[in-house]
């Protein structure tokens, strides 16, 4: 079982919020980390993964 939480990412909810695209994570870069999680092999297990935008929590 892998949970991924990942913070304030570019998505079309932030339209309209104010909060500049600087500050979020870009989609793609979310979907590449949880692409390389589950290309781990066997013996190597990711449980608990927390992503966080570079510039720091909103």
């Amino acid at each position: 079982m892998l949970s991924i939480h990942p913070g304030a990412t570019e998505t079309p909810v932030w339209d309209g919020s104010g909060v500049p695209s600087e500050r979020l994570m870009r989609a793609d870069s979310v979907a590449r980390a949880v692409v390389g999680l589950t290309l781990l092999d066997a013996n190597t297990v990711a449980e608990t993964i927390t992503l966080r935008p570079g510039p720091g929590d909103l």
